[in-house]
């Protein structure tokens, strides 16, 4: 596992073989299958806190090796205080002292091959914390300033410009020294604005073109023979260095890009085979040489639109690895057709229609390829077929104004079935439309120059687009209201407010971050929006419910509208409510009033069925008169009991003056 460190380029005019399949040169393929050794950093920390450290400069690390052994350690700029292998030497344990302000450990291991590796950790030192990267010193210190952003010390164009500066400043460092036989590659795709970006942490093969006796009648042909894979980092860089294991002789050597990373790939519809791009040949044949070279893979291609598609799932598949305690989940592959974007859960497949509305377009929708927002939802339900008890999907169709346990009634005659199945489609769709929103949030410095990413809406190439910190559904100029428990907009919304700290209102109040929320879905196996709900009250005083409840009423989850009227002669009042639940068929039909003195102290509750309106007794009322002075407050819980409850729905709490 190489990081490039050439940061001074010469561009070489080159011609590229754009193509998806094997060579046009082979008759059959006639690749070698290749273990993909690598190094792994299994509790690496972006910073840590010197207060939080042994001795305020001692971190723990545990490093291991695939498809091959850990050789040795080495240090610059600080010692190794403890250092224990295991028995096959495929894992360390290790304490490392961080003495000076930029220190560097290099990884020494070899491969099942016998060939040998190194791959090195930077640390950039502060006076309170320490920085890593397995890029550069200087993309340590740049999370320093990340992590001054992120606590609001320092803006975010501030944060942005020196980030620049820093990557600006290592432009004048040349060449690697002391590498014979070494390919420097700085790879880039130009989006459909001309904007271009790096090729961030794809797959990229070095392969040379051998000449082969196909037949007795002496025809030459060329099969291809893989002699270096790697993949680039987040900013495009790579370096191939050959030294020690490549023979004198490799002439007729290319680069092969692909649209691939370590867990995703993007493929044609046809035979399933991953685009990639080819780069002229060159050769390494036994002297120092250093070609350095930055294609432009263009979405006026095909080729070109996968590479655009496969950025956006490598970043899902990065996210994914997060949520899976640094492990990557299982692969996926998107398939570039026709047919629509939808993901077929039995091959761990997306299916992107990656020409929508690439002819007339008068609405300005994104194109099939360029709409992240739909790209990630469904590398989302991707995510929930791996980690399986987040999900319950039926699938089906699902509509972004309606109850999705409503539309599956037929003939006015009601189901647990359609109850249960449109409980799970909703809340199905609407996390993955919330965590597709999260992953660009949380790559924002990579993400957010595509077009259509990171901002707050969801905008679908099918035409959906609502902004996911709205409480209605907006089309055409007019207001939609939104259905409760059984509708993934609504779900959504919520989600992404609760998640979100950047706006609060009258109804939000609350910022839990995605880590948090992910733990409460993930540990406690969330299939429902009631689930969830049940879940996250466990952590939740009865004020908060109440509050939360101000939010669930905007989306006719929980009860509204808590009123007062005085129509009799004993002055005895009515209290009526509008129950909501959101469904025609399954609406809220139980309700328990809970009446609190001006002291936030329960004075009595009442359980109503159906009804929505409740009239205490002259015992009850002159109850709530005496144990209040100048105020009292009434609060109410919902539930929706056909077939299965759900709820319990708090509705906020509304106070009334004696």
């Amino acid at each position: 596992m190489l990081k490039a460190k050439l940061f001074s380029f010469i561009v070489i005019p080159l011609l590229f073989n754009l193509n998806c399949g094997e060579d046009d040169l082979s008759t059959e393929n006639l690749y070698e299958s290749k273990l993909q050794f690598s190094i792994e950093l299994d509790n690496l920390k972006d910073y840590y806190t010197k207060n939080a450290l042994i001795n305020g400069n001692e971190i723990d690390l545990e490093i291991s090796s695939k498809y091959g052994n850990i050789t040795d350690l080495e240090i610059n700029g600080g010692s190794i205080v403890r250092v224990i292998y295991n028995q096959n030497r495929n894992m360390v344990d290790t304490t490392l002292s961080i003495s000076n302000t930029m220190t560097t450990l290099t990884i020494f291991a070899t491969d099942s091959n016998g060939f040998a590796h190194s791959d090195e950790i930077y640390f950039y030192s502060t006076e309170n914390n320490i920085y890593s990267s397995t890029i550069s010193i200087e993309e340590a210190k740049i999370k320093e300033y990340k992590e001054k952003y992120t606590s609001n010390e320092i803006s975010k164009s501030d944060y942005l410009n020196i980030k620049t500066e820093i990557r600006n400043a290592n432009y004048d460092i040349g060449v690697i020294e002391n590498s014979k036989y070494s390919v420097n590659l700085l790879i880039k795709w130009e989006d459909s604005q001309n904007n271009e970006h790096p090729l961030s942490l794809s797959k990229v093969d070095l392969i040379r073109k051998i000449p082969v006796i196909e037949s007795s009648n002496g025809y030459i042909g060329v099969k291809n023979k893989v002699i270096w894979t790697g993949f680039t980092d987040v900013d495009g860089y790579l370096c191939a260095d050959l030294e020690g294991y490549v023979p004198v002789d490799y002439s007729n050597c290319f680069i092969r890009v692909y649209a691939q990373g370590k867990n995703t790939s993007v493929v044609d519809k046809i035979d399933h085979e991953v685009y990639y791009i080819d780069s002229d040949t060159f050769e390494v044949n036994g002297k120092d040489v250093s070609l350095n070279f930055a294609p432009i893979i263009n979405t006026n291609t095909e080729v070109g639109k996968a590479f655009q598609v496969s950025q956006m799932l490598i970043f899902g598949a990065e996210y994914a690895k997060k949520l899976n305690d640094g492990d990557y989940i299982s692969f996926c592959n998107l398939v570039m057709d026709d047919e629509g974007a939808f993901y077929k859960r039995l091959v761990s497949e997306i299916h992107i229609d990656f020409n929508e509305n690439s002819g007339e377009n008068p609405r300005n929708l994104p194109l099939g390829y360029e709409s992240i927002d739909t790209i990630l939802h469904e590398y989302s339900h991707h995510i929930q077929n791996y980690f399986r008890n987040i999900s319950k999907s039926p699938g089906g169709s699902h509509y972004i104004n309606e109850n999705s346990s409503d539309v599956r009634v037929v003939d006015n005659n009601p189901t647990e079935k359609n109850k249960l199945d449109g409980l799970y489609l909703a809340w199905a769709e609407g996390w993955a439309t919330y965590n597709g929103q999260v992953i660009q949030n949380y790559f924002f410095d990579e993400l957010s120059s595509f077009k259509y990413a990171c901002d707050s809406e969801y905008f679908s190439s099918n035409g959906v687009k609502y902004d996911l910190r709205d409480y209605y559904y907006y089309y055409d100029g007019y207001e939609y209201e939104l259905p409760g428990e059984a509708n993934d907009c609504a779900i959504s919304m919520i989600l992404y407010k609760l998640y979100n700290d950047d706006e609060t209102d009258f109804y939000d109040i609350f910022s839990y971050g995605d880590d948090y929320l992910w733990d409460l879905i993930h540990q406690n196996s969330v299939v429902t929006f009631s689930d969830f709900v049940n879940c996250l009250y466990d952590d939740l005083t009865i004020y908060e419910k109440t509050i939360f409840g101000r939010m669930l009423a905007k989306y006719n989850i929980s009860p509204s509208n808590i009123t007062i009227s005085f129509n009799n002669i004993l002055g005895i009042p009515e209290f009526s409510w509008n129950g909501n639940g959101g469904s025609v068929h399954f609406p809220n039909d139980k309700f328990e009033l809970h009446f609190l003195n001006d002291e936030g102290e329960e004075i009595f509750s009442k359980i109503v069925y159906e009804d929505t309106c409740y009239k205490p007794s002259l015992i009850e009322w002159n109850n709530i008169l005496s144990q209040s002075e100048s105020q009292y407050s009434l609060y109410i819980i919902a539930y929706a009991t056909d077939f299965i409850v759900t709820g319990p729905y708090y509705s906020e709490c509304v106070t009334f003056y004696i």
